[in-house]
């Protein structure tokens, strides 16, 4: 029996091709053992994005392949990937990924967050409709060495991302979404679908910015206030509170350290001018792409949205009930408040509760905003 495997016996098939022998061994080499067959599924033999990036970076490599991370979404086993490898496999086009493609619905196409992956989407996917074909876009420099940037612009990324999602669906009714950086371009691709003349179903936006309405930061003394006011208002008492204050100042230098580290890794990269390692090249994507938001200014829309925004109270700034998006949605302009933070929201045990309630809306026109109804959360 096996741990990894949920308990299963651990009757692997062996790999039958020189291929499946060669990606066997590099899998081995990602995993950090080569207790699977070839057809184990990467994710539940101990793999993860992490990981996932390393593997294919050993695939590039040794096959000359460049292929999206999310490959791992359709073809998960050393069986599939070794006919994708070979041709076999369905071609769709380049980045785009088949994160659950059955049913006969229209697609729903998500966007890659700020490192560019779509992976994290896999849970709350799982949780919709079975006959809700879902898609995602992962941006190409995050497999690509020789990308160095993700593109000129926001609206030059959407109108790449609009290239693609059209060799699928020529025209619309179509339905978008995006997770922060993500979330912007896809309002962006959006807009450029409906100053085309084509409808816009939906549009999701998950606990995405305006980034051209900046939140407004708490000074030092505003940021303990807030930790304070959070603490007292989950049941601490004074002590715990106290302790809470400094297990939070110890965190907040963790996390400065951290970033500082995450820089400097970047830096190095693009100062070196080849491809950065598997942990540093979301670091790199994720810069890249921050670079570009900062400088997108939506323009203004008629037409509406759905803002999922996550409800928990932080200590570190203040933003207005739909994230700055008031100013420029001239149409419905729907909040639905979710559990969890922004990191946090696609994780257990919040993604259940974003995917119910992302189900109650797909095939409804968003709802106006309420904003009197939006109360963050205490706890």
């Amino acid at each position: 029996m096996d741990a990894r495997t949920g308990g299963r016996p651990a009757a692997h098939i062996a790999p039958r091709t020189e291929v499946e022998r060669q990606l066997h061994r590099l899998m081995e080499q990602a995993l950090g053992h080569g207790d699977f067959g070839v057809r184990d599924d990467f994710f539940e033999v101990g793999g993860d994005s992490l990981r996932g990036l390393l593997f294919f970076n050993l695939i590039e490599k040794e096959f000359g392949r460049a292929l999206p991370l999310g490959t791992l979404f359709a073809a998960p086993t050393v069986e599939k990937l070794a006919r994708v490898l070979g041709g076999a496999a369905e071609a769709l086009p380049p980045h785009v990924i088949p994160i659950q493609p059955h049913g006969g619905g229209p697609p729903l196409f998500l966007i890659h967050g700020g490192d560019g992956g779509v992976m994290f989407y896999r849970k709350a996917v799982a949780r919709l409709d079975p006959d809700q074909p879902v898609y995602g876009i992962e941006a190409p420099m995050l497999t690509n060495g020789s990308l160095l940037t993700p593109g000129s612009s926001v609206a030059g990324i959407a109108q790449d991302y609009l290239a693609l999602i059209r060799r699928m669906q020529p025209h619309g009714p179509y339905r978008l979404g995006g997770y922060s950086f993500g979330g912007v371009v896809a309002y962006e691709m959006a807009r450029q679908l409906r100053q085309d003349g084509e409808s816009v179903e939906h549009l999701f936006l998950f606990d995405t910015d305006n980034p051209a309405v900046p939140p407004r930061y708490f000074s030092k003394a505003g940021r303990i206030a807030a930790r304070w006011r959070m603490d007292r208002a989950a049941g601490l008492n004074l002590a715990e509170c106290g302790l809470g204050l400094v297990a939070r100042f110890q965190s907040g230098l963790r996390e400065q350290r951290q970033r500082r580290r995450e820089l400097a890794a970047v830096k190095a990269a693009r100062s070196a001018g080849g491809r950065a390692d598997e942990m540093v090249r979301p670091l790199e994507v994720r810069e890249a792409n921050m670079e570009l938001m900062e400088a997108y200014v939506p323009p203004p829309t008629d037409d509406g949205l759905t803002l999922f925004r996550c409800r928990d109270l932080n200590d570190k700034f203040e933003h207005t009930p739909a994230l700055g998006w008031e100013g420029v949605v001239r149409g419905e302009l729907e909040v639905i408040p979710v559990t969890g933070t922004h990191l946090k929201l696609f994780d257990e045990p919040h993604v259940t509760l974003l995917a119910e309630r992302l189900a109650g809306c797909l095939g409804r026109p968003p709802e106006p905003l309420k904003r009197a109804t939006f109360v963050p959360a205490t706890s």
